[in-house]
């Protein structure tokens, strides 16, 4: 099991996991960071979090 430095939301994980399949990227690990990468764009986890608030409304607190 990766611990993590600080606690992710399930939703955000998930929200996150959905968005990587549904464009054909992909989630790594590395240094506790999780990354999502695709359309040749990179993002760490916090920066997720906002992409996901801004381009998918999703509410997650």
């Amino acid at each position: 099991m990766i611990q993590f430095s600080y606690e992710i939301d399930r939703l955000l994980l998930k929200s996150a996991f959905n968005l990587c399949q549904e464009n054909n990227g992909s989630i790594s690990t590395s240094n506790r960071i999780i990354s999502l990468k695709y359309n040749s764009m990179q993002y760490q986890v916090k920066e997720i979090k906002q992409y996901l608030k801004t381009i998918h409304q999703i509410n997650i607190t």
